[in-house]
């Protein structure tokens, strides 16, 4: 074995290693619910934000799951998608303005 292959398993393995941990998050599927801490972690809010929209109607939750709060994430897609009225003015945020952005 020569040096030069050496050092290409040694790179090789310190490669898979280093990324392992985030090549595998890649191939696992989307998941078809979420929790309220990951609902919270994937649209960037508090957990009291998720409870309070679920509690107001703009979040579904999936009914019958014991005392789980599951949000299907169909239901997160959509109300990115959609955009909410600003709970301030009950408008819509104009076209190409982020939500936070309106007054």
């Amino acid at each position: 074995m020569t040096l030069e292959d050496v050092l290409s398993d040694v790179v090789a393995q310190a490669v898979e290693k280093a990324f392992a941990p985030y090549l595998r998050r890649l191939s696992d599927p989307e998941p078809l619910v979420y929790n309220v801490r990951e609902a919270a972690a994937v649209l960037r809010t508090s957990e009291t934000t998720i409870r309070n929209m679920i509690d107001t109607g703009v979040l579904p939750v999936v009914p019958h799951m014991g005392n789980r709060v599951v949000i299907p994430r169909k239901a997160v897609v959509h109300l990115v998608e959609a955009g909410l009225p600003s709970s301030d003015t009950g408008r819509q945020p104009e076209p190409g303005r982020w939500q936070s952005d309106v007054a």
